[in-house]
Parts: C-alpha cells; sequence; structure tokens
C-alpha cells in the first residue's frame, strides 16, 4: 500500500500508516509462517521397496507394517 500511496503522491511510512489504521480501527491479518518440517538433505537412506503393491504375502512374518498416529490430547478429528 504504502509505494501505491507514494507513487500518487500522498507522504506517508509505516508508522503513519498504522496510526491511520489504529484511529479507523483497522487490522492486518497476518500470514503465519510456513515451517518447513521435513529434511530434503539427510544421510538416512530409504529403504528397498521389496513389497511393490504386492500385499498378498505367500507366507506369515514376510510383510511387516508400521504407522505413527500423533494425537493431541483433547483434541478430535
Amino acid at each position: 500500500m504504502i509505494p501505491q500511496w507514494r507513487k500518487e503522491g500522498f507522504e506517508v511510512g509505516r508508522d503513519k500508516v498504522i496510526r491511520l489504521m489504529d484511529k479507523l480501527g483497522l487490522q492486518v491479518k497476518q500470514r503465519i509462517a510456513y515451517k518447513v518440517t521435513t529434511m530434503r538433505k539427510h544421510s538416512h537412506s530409504v529403504a528397498d521397496n521389496i513389497v511393490d503393491q504386492n500385499f498378498n504375502p505367500k507366507q506369515a512374518n514376510q510383510i511387516w507394517a508400521g504407522d505413527v498416529t500423533y494425537r493431541v490430547p483433547g483434541v478430535q478429528h
């Protein structure tokens, strides 16, 4: 907004905009910063895909699977 107003000939700065917005009861809706949660470059090796979408093993204990589910107490989905 400030660069546009300056282009139109208004003398404004950050503090003046804050004062005017406060006077008019306006608030800025701030964006929440995106937090990267994955490590793209890590030293761990990726396991081979030995299942290859064949989920019908010929005998017991050939394929094992696991799941990690995070639950926050008091929050229902």
